[in-house]
């Protein structure tokens, strides 16, 4: 045998095992996390979460000046949490893998994530939407931006204690244009003062700098 054909053996030899592993790995997202993520994102299950927001948005109209949120809050998280983790084993079950298997195989790809190339945006998007409920910041997102638009269409009215207020975006204020378009989770504020009190007030997706909205804010002096 030839030096040259020696080595190209050797050199084969040695990547096989590295392709046969990204094989493994590419397989695992295409059989198991997809099939994952088109569950989370099904129409049905959207429009089911889509409805649990608009039948509970009145219960987050009023914000509180001391920035502390109602019990009441946390118990409409747990469901919306229970919702996504009944879809999550549904979707287990139609593909035939068990709980165990799943975290299995979410702390291995985690473990190879730089290693998985293009294939990681695929991770990163299962990732998204798997903890999209998890993420109380997130789900407030969701509830209070339903909120505004119910504020907005006269569906909700202010209740007995509370004050529904025009607010603007301050002209200096810093918003990631991601987050304008609705992108990131996380629900950014601005401190507003009405009648000797300092409100944290989340600023709806899609709003920026110049922009006004309506928010309803709890009078202690009324309670």
């Amino acid at each position: 045998m030839a030096t040259s054909d020696f080595a190209y053996d050797f050199v084969e030899d040695q990547t096989s095992p590295r392709l046969r592993q990204k094989e493994h790995e590419d397989w695992l997202i295409t059989s198991s996390l997809e099939p994952l993520r088109d569950g989370l994102e099904d129409c049905n299950f959207q429009h089911l979460l889509q409805e649990f927001a608009a039948e509970h948005a009145g219960d987050f109209m009023a914000l509180w000046p001391d920035g502390s949120h109602p019990l009441l809050w946390t118990l409409r998280h747990q469901e919306y949490t229970n919702i996504f983790e009944s879809q999550l084993e549904n979707t287990l079950a139609e593909i035939g893998m068990t709980r165990e298997s799943f975290q299995s195989t979410m702390q291995h790809l985690h473990e190879v994530r730089e290693t998985l190339g293009d294939t990681a945006e695929n991770l990163d998007s299962f990732l998204t939407s798997l903890t999209a409920a998890a993420d109380y910041d997130t789900f407030l997102k969701v509830m209070l931006n339903e909120m505004i638009r119910q504020q907005e269409a006269g569906i909700l009215a202010a209740a007995p204690g509370s004050q529904q207020i025009q607010v603007t975006v301050p002209e200096g204020l810093s918003i990631d244009a991601d987050y304008r378009r609705g992108y990131p989770p996380t629900m950014q504020t601005m401190p507003v003062e009405y009648q000797g009190y300092t409100y944290q007030v989340p600023i709806p997706s899609g709003y920026g700098p110049g922009a006004s909205f309506n928010v309803t804010v709890a009078m202690p002096c009324l309670s």
